[in-house]
Order: C-alpha cells, then structure tokens, then sequence
C-alpha cells in the first residue's frame, strides 16, 4: 500500500519547528531499543513505570496549542521514569480539536460563580465553553444553552444563565466577554421555577452532606421517589408512607443507582413514617460481640456505627465532620472500644471493597482509629489498624514505622508481628509469622483487611481531590476498524 507523504510547509518558521521536533523526538526515543510502541501494561511487564507523561509539541508561541495546524503531524506520548528517561508510548494522529481551559470568576448581574473556561478549535472553527454554555465564534456566532452535569451543576448555570438573559452581558473577571445574549424564550419561561426545584434537591443532599454527584438525566423514577420522600421527611418535617413491614423502628436504605443513603424510620401516625439520618448526632445505638451481655452493661455509640461492609461501601453521604460531631456527643470508651474497633475493619474491607466514598470513608477511619489509640495508645491492634489506615493514605511517617518495627521485635502475637511486616514491606518476615499462626486462629486472620496488603487485592484506588486551575484536552478521531 502506498502512502501519501504531506508537502512540507512553505513557511519558513513551521519547518523550522517540524525540524526541531523530529530531532526532539529522534533524541528521546535513541533511549528506547526497540522500534515501534509498547503499552503501559507492556512497560511495567519490564519494571518500568513512570512518574508522568508527557505529549511532546513544538511551539512558535502559546496560542499554537489551541490550533488544529499545529497539530496536523500529530504528536508523541511518552512516559518519564523518576531519572528523567523518556520511554514511547504511542503517537496521536488526526487530531479533530484541541481546546484548553483556565478557571475564572463569570459574573452576570449580581451572579458569580467560578467556571472553567474552555476555548479551542475543531473542524467548525473556533469556540468556547463552560458548564452547559456553548459558544461559536466564527462566521455564524452563536450562543447557547442546555441543562447538564449534576443537579449542583445545573442549578449554578440556571443562575448565572437567569442573570445573563435579563442583562444581556457576561463578565469574566473584570472583562466583558459576551455582549446583547439572547436566549430562546422556551427555555427561560420555566427558568425561576427550575431554580426553586433545583435548590430544594442541592438543599437537601448538602443536609445529606452527598458526596456523589447525581446527574438528573442519568437518574431512574424511583431514585428520584427517593429524594422525593427524603426531602418531604427532612427538609419538609412531613411523614411520608414506606412500603416496608409493619414495624415501628426500620433501619432503611434508600438505593440509588451510584450508591445507597441510609435512614432510619420511625412510625408515626396512619402508618407514615418520620426519616432521620443515622449519620448526624443525636441518635445511638448499642452493639455487642457477646449475646449475653446485659443492655445496661454495652456504652451505646453513634448510629454511624449502625452501618455494616456493605453499607460503608455503598454509602454516598459518609462525611468526616458530622461523625467527628457524633463522637463529641457519645464517645468512644473502654465498654464500646472492642465493638468500634470491629466496625473499624468493617470499614476498612469496605474501602478496599472499592467504597463509593473511598477518600471520605478512610478519613472517618482514621478519626476512629486515633480515637482508639487514645484510649489505649499501648494496644498493638490499634496501633496496626491506624497504621495500615495510614499505608492506603500513603501517609506513613518514620515514626510509624519505628513504632511497627517495635512491635515487630517484641509482640508476644504472630498476628501482630505478620500486620507490622506487612506494613514494613517485608512480606517474607510477614509469610513466616502468618506460618506460626494456629490453623483456626490463622484462618480468621487471612480476613483481616491487613492481608490485602500483603496480596495486593486492594480495588479501590486511593483519590486526592485537587481543584484544578487549567485544562487541555485534545480529542483525537476515532480510527475506523475493519475486518
């Protein structure tokens, strides 16, 4: 098959910059022996593995990225190891738009919000958007406007979009950037009343304190029955009717296709039922690992504790500080540190389960974990636990592990000892104790959420909210796959 080659450009500048990015990349790629491309998977099959990655472009000046020209020989992927060693990836071809984006404050009217500012060029010519505002620049200009993104998403442009449309100006910082907008009258005839819906769901899942964002068009009709009866309840103050059994007290769960928010309902009259959010304080519950127990005997502890694996996976709406709270109002003492502490590796399964609110869940496991330590700052158990909660932080200091080493040399449990070399990373010493472990004892060990640090089972990826200030995003054609 015969390939075309493309005539070299006229302008003397872009020849200079597509020679200067051949020998570029010539140099980068003299590090590689072979010719042709691996895949990440391939490349850590060597041990290699990269610290970033990099898309190598030559540029004249700044503006260049945004232009589809510049990127009409494509451009390289390259991963960069730690020493600074660029190694091939792939090369992006047929490029069909670039764009880039930098946060602003938009203000139209006395509304203000923060948005990222996306501007680029595609096959159409020029544009810019942000939130669900789209803009063309060329030689038909238009503007428009449509509902997207979560409930929060939509109620912050329904705002900025209501302000726009009765002052005919937008304002990035201090600039005006859009002037004389129009917007259909359809679409602004309902806009006050899509404002009040809007702000009574946000107001309700920031009472919630949900962390996962709900997208309307993605919702199903009986997840938005289920906002519809938590809102009536908790917003409303109302008794709402529960297809559940007749019972006066039901530990609920409220299922939505991303995760699930627990409740508790407590009947009223003609069979309704009250909703509360067992994840605020002012409600307890007591739990015991011992039947026999007395009720007078079991301190009782938060309705936090009340969740079990499955909901501390499933739960959209754990939130560190309200539990913080709880714990200020019913503490964690030596009657109900032993239950605490079970609930503690439930949660900790959970995470590694791949827990819906994975960054939130570990910080409330952290909180819990501390205050055991404090309680009983000698016990090994709940100095490994805070341990391996500071391992899938990444947050491990010297003087944990000076503290794990200690146990390591000195605990009396091969338990212990196998946690503390896990957590050292020296899983042989950790293989050995684990072998000294009793046959029943060592079982029961093996479900610990210590021993997926040892198997590498871990499926939740621990995530670090950034709030990013700049975007660039090139969208490459989809190659057509034949038979």
């Amino acid at each position: 098959m015969l390939e075309r080659f493309k005539p070299l450009p006229t302008n003397p500048n872009v020849l200079r910059r597509l020679c200067d990015e051949f020998l570029a990349d010539r140099n980068k790629q003299l590090t590689d022996s072979l010719i042709g491309f691996k895949s990440l998977e391939e490349w850590q099959g060597q041990d290699v593995f990269f610290e970033k990655y990099v898309l190598s472009k030559r540029l004249l000046s700044p503006d260049e990225l945004i232009q589809l020209d510049t990127w009409s020989n494509g451009g390289y992927w390259y991963g960069v190891t730690k020493d600074g060693i660029y190694h091939l990836i792939d090369k992006v071809e047929e490029i069909e738009s670039v764009e880039m984006g930098v946060t602003h404050t938009l203000r139209a009217g006395e509304c203000s919000d923060e948005y990222l500012l996306m501007s680029g060029q595609d096959s159409e010519g020029d544009f810019m958007y942000f939130g669900g505002f789209t803009a063309r620049l060329n030689d038909n200009p238009h503007f428009d406007f449509k509902f997207k993104g979560d409930f929060k998403s939509q109620l912050k442009d329904a705002r900025l979009a209501r302000e726009m449309a009765i002052n005919g100006t937008l304002w990035v910082e201090d600039i005006p950037l859009f002037q004389g907008i129009k917007f259909n009258e359809a679409t602004l005839d309902d806009m006050n009343e899509r404002i009040e819906n809007l702000e009574k769901v946000v107001n309700l899942l920031d009472l919630l304190s949900v962390k996962v964002p709900l997208i309307p068009n993605e919702m199903m009709d009986f997840e938005f029955d289920q906002l519809g009866r938590l809102g009536a309840s908790l917003m409303d103050g109302k008794e709402v009717p529960l297809g559940v059994p007749d019972d006066d007290l039901v530990n609920l769960n409220m299922e939505f296709t991303k995760g699930r928010i627990k409740a508790i309902a407590m009947r009223g009259e003609n069979n309704a039922y009250r909703l509360c959010d067992p994840l605020e304080k002012g409600y307890v519950c007591a739990l015991s690992n011992h039947p026999d127990d007395a009720l007078a005997n079991i301190a009782p502890l938060p309705t936090f504790f009340l969740l079990n694996r499955e909901d501390y996976c499933r739960a959209m709406n754990l939130d560190t500080q309200k539990l913080k709270e709880a714990l200020e109002e019913v503490s964690i003492v030596e009657a109900n540190a032993e239950a605490a502490c079970y609930k503690l590796l439930d949660m900790i399964l959970a995470y590694d389960d791949g827990a819906v609110c994975s960054s939130e869940l570990l910080q409330c496991c952290l909180l819990i974990a501390e205050k055991l330590c404090g309680l009983e700052g000698s016990s090994e158990a709940y100095r490994v636990n805070r341990a391996q909660i500071l391992k899938r932080m990444d947050k491990m200091t010297a003087e944990i592990e000076d503290d794990l080493r200690e146990i390591a040399l000195s605990s009396q449990s091969d338990q212990a000892k196998a946690s503390a070399y896990i957590l050292l990373n020296d899983h042989a010493m950790a293989e050995k104790c684990i072998k000294n472990i009793p046959e029943q004892a060592r079982a029961e060990f093996e479900k610990w959420p210590i021993v997926n640090l040892l198997n590498g089972e871990l499926s939740a990826k621990q995530a670090f909210e950034t709030k990013g200030t700049r975007a660039i995003k090139i969208m490459q054609r989809k190659k057509n796959s034949s038979n």
